[in-house]
């Protein structure tokens, strides 16, 4: 069975556990229903594909780091330089919605949508991930499966049309559940906790290196350092200051047990003002000195 779409995405015996509607080879839904769904390794990007995750959870590693999702989810695996999709993992309990399509399709679709819309796409792109209220995940639920029920019905007298239309409509929803839960998180009102939670730990994932105060992120996410650090802190038993810390630390040791690299140098790499700022870092993580840390390595 062709599955076009989602042919690096599924093991090959999954595919008779999953539903697929096509629109010739330029849209394609499916729902799905349980785990070992997915292959191992990258997903394919080829083509535009998001999913709708309606009970259980989905795990996967997204620019390096193992997240998981939890229902009601969304998530849109944009394929771009921005972010690297590996290892789905669902649970045995998952349910959900999937779909893509090719990208002069959705340019179609997209070219007439508002342009208020347009504008955001680019901060969209930074948080592809979303945990949803019951209610919204429903209704984008559905949406899907009048696109789906209709793409069966091939007499239809527009049918492009009428899926194009069904399409905006659908985005635009999903703007305006994104975009409104974007701008509670900027008043602090941070009830998508989770989600909060995600989009830290990828933004740590990409900028710890260069980025150390928990302001910066803060600010990416649009809420207050503070309120920050009592959702990670309630979650992980740790701050944010503490998170950063502790993934310098571990990046640390990493190039100090490389002899190629001098105290120096590894301090230029982790971006600290000099030597001594880095020096009294690591001893402050560790207990010890970097050169010290450095000569216990070299003995075991």
């Amino acid at each position: 069975m062709k599955l076009h779409f989602f042919d690096k995405w599924l093991l090959p015996e999954a595919r008779e556990r999953v539903k697929v509607v096509e629109y010739g080879s330029e849209l394609a839904v499916m729902a799905l229903r349980g785990g070992q769904l997915f292959r191992t390794g990258n997903v394919g990007n080829d083509r535009l594909v998001d999913m709708l995750i309606l009970k259980g959870s989905l795990t996967l590693t997204a620019n390096g780091a193992r997240m998981t999702l939890e229902a009601p989810a969304y998530i849109d695996f944009i394929g771009s330089n921005i972010w690297t999709w590996s290892d789905l993992t669902t649970s045995p309990d998952f349910e959900g919605r999937m779909f893509g399509m090719t990208e002069p399709f959705f340019r179609e679709i997209i070219d007439v949508l508002n342009v208020k819309i347009g504008e955001r796409l680019f901060d969209y792109m930074q948080h592809p991930f979303w945990v949803l209220d019951p209610d919204d995940c429903l209704r984008l639920c559905r949406l899907l499966d009048i696109i789906a029920d209709t793409m069966g019905k091939p007499s239809h007298i527009s049918l492009r049309d009428f899926l194009q239309n069904m399409l905006r409509a659908y985005m635009s929803e999903l703007m305006d559940i994104v975009f409104r839960q974007r701008k509670l998180s900027k008043n602090d009102d941070v009830r998508n906790k989770s989600g909060l939670i995600l989009q830290f730990l990828y933004l740590l994932n990409n900028h710890y290196l260069k980025r150390h105060e928990v302001r910066w992120y803060a600010e990416q996410l649009g809420v207050s350092p503070n309120a920050l650090s009592v959702t990670l802190k309630k979650a992980y038993g740790k701050n944010a200051n503490a998170l950063i810390d502790e993934r310098l630390a571990e990046k640390a040791r990493q190039y100090l047990a490389d002899e190629r690299y001098s105290v120096q140098q590894v301090a230029d790499m982790l971006n600290f003002s000099d030597q001594s700022a880095f020096g009294k870092f690591f001893k402050r993580i560790a207990g010890v000195s970097p050169k010290t840390f450095r000569e216990e390595a070299r003995r075991r």
